[in-house]
């Protein structure tokens, strides 16, 4: 949710709402399974969403102009966790190995930065943030961990 848009995301399929009357704007349906209702909503309108049950492919979707805009490849494993910064231009993401955290810029999915948590030990992401000042961001796992990459 934002000031603009209430996003619902339930198992396969996602629905996007105006805020001020909870009209239903759009709808996204006939998705992969997506039983955890991962996505992310940007203050600018950005919606990010898996696409896939086996690779890490995740769809970025305009929900101001209502529009598809990028499919981004992030990870060869299934997603686990994604976050836009405040200014909604960047996009971190966890696979379900989480060993790896992406960020890509949301204009062109170019991949900006590649964070390494650990190599051997795989872990369940629990937490992805981006700082206010989008220079960090935290990765908080279930082995009891939080790092903090710049």
């Amino acid at each position: 949710m934002n000031r603009s848009r209430l996003v619902v995301c339930l198992k396969d399929s996602i629905y996007i709402h105006n805020i001020r009357d909870m009209r239903l704007l759009h709808s996204i349906k006939n998705l992969p399974e997506n039983s955890t209702g991962l996505c992310s909503l940007s203050l600018n309108c950005h919606l990010a969403y898996p696409i896939s049950n086996e690779v890490g492919k995740l769809q970025i979707f305009d929900a101001g102009s209502m529009i598809t805009k990028l499919v981004i490849e992030a990870h060869s494993s299934k997603m686990a966790a994604m976050a836009f910064s405040s200014t909604g231009v960047l996009l971190a993401t966890a696979s379900e190995k989480g060993t790896v955290i992406r960020v890509f810029c949301v204009k062109n999915a170019q991949r900006v930065m590649e964070f390494r948590r650990g190599v051997k030990r795989y872990a369940q992401i629990v937490s992805l943030n981006f700082s206010l000042c989008n220079n960090f961001v935290s990765v908080s796992s279930n082995t009891e961990t939080v790092h903090i990459f710049k």
